[in-house]
């Protein structure tokens, strides 16, 4: 990567976190290149506030596809504070403009929207000039490259973006080993598809508050076609390369003293702006939703059962869903899903035992979640019975059936008395008359 002069810190962020990047089968070398630019989102003057509620994160997305049929390449960015979209910017959009996904994000200003997206636009342009750069650090061409699965993104946003919004890591996977129709169904918004010339540059930064509203570090990490590609350090200091052209962008970054340049982007712009937005919108961003919790059974086999724990409805999305049996935890025993958004700003997620049929009585599902003032323990609880037995219910069917045979033919009789005079001549329907020949007829 070629390193661009960015003012105003408009780079990127650090890395103390590993990354869960997108693998895309038979790696084709040529996706697209993620800039070292970061969308570190407006300027302006900076409101403080003394305490916070928990920890809260300021995240950005980016990401730079190259496919057959793209064009140019497809820039994509997004921003987050905690698990909630504010801002997104994509260069494949009519204006071209950063869209607030926030009724609070308007509250900073259209000059500073105005502002950014340029940056955005420049930015896109760049991601473009690296996409040449990454082809030549891995030796590859433009034409001639082995073919691989590409993606496009289309539509608006998800949350486990990685640069895909609304495709979390695993349906990705899913999708691009079934040609597009994963266990869970195409996930909306994304086409999936072989092609040659198909690279994608992913790349997060972001910094972290905590709950005394001390800034605990920031991090900046870059991915080529799904595999790791470079990493700041913890102290953000120096960079960390996973490969061999990864180390020409390294020589690069620190010749040009870019470490120091995002260590004072987290610390001057990212930290005071996480601060800003969290009290800008502080009614979302610092609530706490409680989790709707139940646990639900689905049978097996004659011998065994499956106990799932759910958590519905919770904000925000870091959540603890255990099972134990006698009190002891069964860690490899759980299927356990990644925390999904809900669609209305809200999360899920659940966990799953296999137990033996007759001993649901022995697990316990243990809830831990901001929302709730202590943890929550919760059993399998089976459906109320009625209280009267079977035997019984099946004595008083034959009684009624009884008692209403005899109701009909007596009633029988004494029709048959009244419409033959009570002289016990016999009644016969005219010929051909059935029940449309009689005053029983529905017209």
């Amino acid at each position: 990567l070629s390193e661009v002069s960015l003012p105003n810190c408009r780079e990127g962020f650090q890395g103390s976190h590993r990354l869960a990047w997108i693998q895309i089968p038979h790696r084709p070398k040529d996706w697209g290149t993620m800039l070292p630019t970061l969308l570190l989102l407006f300027s302006g003057p900076l409101a403080l506030t003394q305490t916070w509620t928990g920890s809260h994160s300021l995240r950005f997305f980016y990401t730079a596809m190259s496919g057959p049929g793209l064009g140019e390449p497809h820039y994509i960015a997004v921003g987050y504070v905690d698990d909630t979209v504010f801002g997104r910017f994509d260069s494949n959009s009519s204006g071209q403009n950063v869209e607030p996904r926030a009724p609070w994000l308007e509250q900073v200003g259209q000059e500073d929207l105005d502002e950014e997206t340029r940056n955005q636009r420049n930015s896109a342009q760049r991601f473009k000039a690296l996409l040449k750069d990454l082809r030549g650090h891995y030796n590859q061409s433009e034409a001639g490259i082995p073919q691989g699965w590409w993606i496009h993104q289309a539509s608006p946003p998800g949350r486990n973006l990685w640069g895909f919004p609304a495709c979390p890591f695993i349906t990705c996977l899913d999708l691009l080993r079934t040609g597009g129709q994963g266990s869970g169904g195409a996930t909306p918004g994304l086409t999936v598809g072989r092609g040659s010339g198909s690279h994608t540059l992913q790349r997060m930064f972001g910094c972290k508050m905590g709950p005394f509203g001390n800034l605990l570090g920031g991090y900046d990490q870059f991915a080529y076609d799904g595999e790791d590609y470079m990493a700041l350090s913890e102290d953000l200091r120096s960079w960390t390369p996973a490969d061999s052209a990864a180390q020409i962008t390294q020589r690069q970054w620190e010749a040009s003293g870019r470490a120091e340049r995002i260590r004072n982007c987290v610390q001057g712009r990212c930290f005071p702006w996480l601060r800003r937005f969290l009290q800008l919108g502080k009614e979302v961003l610092q609530r706490t939703d409680p989790p709707q919790t139940q646990v639900t059974l689905h049978p097996i086999s004659e011998h065994e059962v499956t106990l799932r724990c759910w958590a519905l409805g919770f904000y925000p999305a870091d959540i603890t869903l255990t099972w134990q049996r006698d009190g002891e935890d069964l860690t490899q025993e759980t299927e356990l899903v990644e925390t999904r958004p809900g669609g209305d700003g809200t999360f899920q997620k659940w966990a799953a035992v296999v137990v033996p049929r007759g001993e649901e009585w022995r697990y316990t599902c243990h809830v831990q979640h901001e929302g709730l003032l202590e943890p929550q323990v919760l059993r399998w609880v089976p459906p109320p019975q009625s209280s009267i037995p079977t035997a019984g219910i099946i004595a008083g069917l034959v009684l009624l059936g009884a008692v209403l045979t005899g109701a009909v033919v007596a009633a029988a009789v004494m029709w048959r008395k009244k419409r033959s005079g009570g002289r016990g001549e016999s009644y016969t329907l005219a010929a051909g008359q059935g029940w449309e020949g009689t005053d029983l007829q529905v017209n």
